[in-house]
């Protein structure tokens, strides 16, 4: 008896282990398809470094963010969450830090014209 309950435990693993397999699964049947293939021409070739001649990536235009945080003085608040510096640029700030902030202090942000 306790024998036929052990090899009724081990077949129950192996199915259920079968059933978890990759073997079984099948894309876009039992979830999603494969990864879509690019149609158009890419910069990218090879082992994914861009090739000599590529365009190099375009950004905004406004340099980094790390490059617009600087540090100025607020001059007047616009609810509910814009601080404007003395030079009338503004800078979008959570509630909260809208809140802590006096007019008078200075703030890090990403000060836009």
């Amino acid at each position: 008896m306790r024998s036929t309950r052990r090899w009724l435990a081990y077949a129950l693993a192996a199915v259920a282990m079968a059933a978890c397999t990759s073997t079984l699964y099948r894309p876009g049947v039992y979830g999603p398809g494969g990864r879509p293939n690019p149609t158009g021409p890419t910069p990218v070739g090879g082992p994914g470094l861009p090739s000599p001649g590529a365009p190099s990536p375009q950004g905004t235009g406004q340099g980094a963010v790390e490059s617009r945080m600087t540090t100025k003085r607020v001059a007047a608040k616009e609810g509910p969450t814009t601080l404007i510096a003395d030079d009338r640029s503004r800078c979008a700030v959570t509630e909260r830090k809208y809140r802590d902030t006096e007019i008078g202090d200075d703030v890090a942000c990403d000060w836009r014209k």
